[in-house]
Parts: structure tokens; C-alpha cells; sequence
């Protein structure tokens, strides 16, 4: 097979050759799934099983008729998360275009995206990440940074201090209070000044955690990170670390993927 032929036949199974890895990354990938060793060589055995013929997606992988508005209405939006905020809802129920844009052209890519997103903000609840804890909440969460009680008593019930102190000097924060400025906003927690930069907001940070701009930057990191092929294999690990860095919260996730299953894929 070409190389042309490998990059085909990989997308077409929905490996992402964009993401991080590029076309090395996706052939392993694609080794691991279909039980060969996962070497990036495209031999004998890979190459019979890119020939293979691709199995009928099921109905939740095919884009619905009507496109993705017919699924994300403010409706909808409301059974998967009862208690969201109505600013946010509207801003999702309009953003069908940038969302297809994106990629997220299927009930199933849909369903995984608003899942890590309406964990990120406490069930479409919020637009900026909320720091104020208790001393001991601290200790829970950062135990690293904050080992002790007296550690995190400084830090208890103060966003901007602690946001500064636990986001300061990385993720492109240089100046003293851009943990503050910069902490983690929109529907994915954008956080840090790269961040920020790479969406279009490192000059207004403000303006990225208003509801009309809730989506925009969790677009561009779910596009340019290539979650749609993760969502598309149904990985909800492969997800969560790709956008958080670890499994945090995995559980929660979970959860909320199958409550955005119910209304979106099999509704």
C-alpha cells in the first residue's frame, strides 16, 4: 500500500492523522485495536487489515438527518442536564454550525463531546472554574502543592491567590497575576495564557468565559487534538486524558456520557 492508501484507509476508520502522533501514532493505534503489535510497521498483517472491509456503522456514527441542529435544541439540552444554566443552552442550541465545523457531525461525537464538557462545567452550570475551598478541600485536591492544613490556610476561600499559585510560572503564565487572569474557562476549562492565546483570548480572558463564547475555544481543542477519532472508537479514557491530562473525574464522566447517550444517540 502507498502512503496515500494507508492515510485513506486509516480515516476512513476514523484515526485521526492530525493529532498528536501524526500518521506514526495512528497506525499503532490501529494495530492495538485490531490485536497486532503495535510497531507503526504497515507489514503484511496491518496491511490485510486496513484492506479489510469496514463493518456498517452503527445508527449513533452516521450523521442524523437534519444535521446536528435537529439534535442540539435548548429541548434536548435540558433533559441531558437538568440544571443548566439557560445562557449556556442557548449558546450550544446556536453553535449547530461551528459544532459540524468541528467535526461533530454524529450523535455519538456529540454525546461525547457535551459528556467532557458538562463535567468541565459542573453540568453546563458555569463558564469559569470555581476555586474557592476550604483549607482541607485543598489538601484533597492538590496534596502535592498543599500537604498540610497549615500549607493551604493561606489559600482557603481565595480564588486569586490560589489560582495564582497553582497555575503561576506554567501552561504560558509569565506575569504575577496570570493564574488569576488566565485561570480555566469556557466548556473544556481553557486554562493558562497559551492557552488562551491559541483560542483568541489572550488579550480579553474575560471574554472567553462569557456564555457566547462558551463553546469556541472546547471546539478548537476538541478539533485540533483529535477527539472526534476518539469519540468514534467510543474511548472515554482516551478522551479524558487527551483533555484533562489524567482520568480525573472519570467516573463522572461516565455518567453523564450515558445520560447524553440517552437523549442524543438513542432518543
Amino acid at each position: 500500500m502507498t502512503v496515500a492508501e494507508i492515510r485513506r484507509a486509516l480515516s476512513a476508520r476514523g484515526y485521526a492523522l492530525d493529532a498528536p502522533g501524526g500518521l506514526d501514532g495512528a497506525i499503532r493505534a490501529f494495530q492495538r485495536k485490531t490485536g497486532l503489535t503495535p510497531d507503526g510497521d504497515v507489514g503484511p498483517k496491518t496491511r490485510a487489515a486496513l484492506a479489510a472491509p469496514i463493518a456498517a456503522k452503527p445508527a449513533g456514527t452516521r450523521a442524523p438527518v437534519g444535521g446536528i441542529a435537529a439534535l442540539v435544541t435548548v429541548e434536548r439540552l435540558r433533559r441531558f442536564e437538568p440544571f443548566a444554566c439557560a445562557d449556556i443552552l442557548m449558546a450550544i442550541a446556536a453553535a449547530a454550525p461551528a459544532l459540524e465545523a468541528a467535526g461533530i457531525v454524529t450523535p455519538q461525537r456529540l454525546a461525547h463531546f457535551l459528556a467532557q464538557v458538562a463535567h468541565e462545567s459542573a453540568g453546563l452550570a458555569r463558564t469559569e472554574e470555581v476555586l474557592s475551598y476550604s483549607a482541607a478541600r485543598l489538601v484533597e485536591v492538590w496534596p502535592h502543592r498543599f500537604p498540610s492544613l497549615a500549607a493551604a490556610a493561606p489559600y482557603a476561600r481565595n480564588p486569586q491567590a490560589l489560582a495564582n499559585a497553582v497555575y503561576g510560572g506554567r501552561l504560558g503564565n509569565r506575569l504575577p497575576d496570570d493564574g488569576w487572569r488566565y485561570r480555566g474557562g469556557g466548556g473544556l476549562g481553557t486554562t493558562g495564557r497559551a492557552n488562551y492565546a491559541e483560542a483568541g483570548f489572550e488579550a480579553d480572558p474575560d471574554a472567553l468565559r462569557r456564555p457566547e463564547n462558551f463553546l469556541a475555544p472546547a471546539l478548537l481543542y476538541w478539533r485540533s487534538r483529535g477527539c472526534n477519532a476518539l469519540a468514534d472508537r467510543d474511548d472515554v479514557v482516551g478522551l479524558t486524558v487527551r483533555i484533562n491530562g489524567g482520568e480525573n473525574g472519570l467516573a463522572d464522566r461516565r455518567a453523564r456520557l450515558a445520560a447524553a447517550r440517552r437523549v442524543f444517540v438513542d432518543a
